[in-house]
């Protein structure tokens, strides 16, 4: 005997929507030859406009790892100047 989950009760999705709220749980049907399968056509970045998305990809990353760099040159200094006053 097959035991459906959503069949249970007292999931933990239930305790945060109120009571009034009704679940409907369907089975897919077949759709003629494909079955329960559809396609649908996604549009696609072309390729001429591949390269200018790499480009602005790569300067993001290396804006990036700057940023970490100036923080942790700041960071360092920082405790530079904490270790030297200690001293005096």
């Amino acid at each position: 005997m097959v035991v459906n989950l959503f069949d249970r009760l007292h999931l933990e999705c239930e305790d945060l929507l109120p009571e009034q709220v009704r679940y409907y749980y369907l089975s897919p049907a077949p759709h003629g030859d494909d079955g329960a399968w559809t396609s649908i056509d996604a549009p696609v970045l072309g390729l001429e406009n591949a390269k200018v998305i790499e480009i602005g990809a790569v300067t993001v990353g290396l804006e990036f790892l700057w940023v970490l760099f100036e923080i942790f040159v700041v960071k360092s200094s920082i405790v530079r100047e904490k270790q030297k006053y200690k001293k005096e």
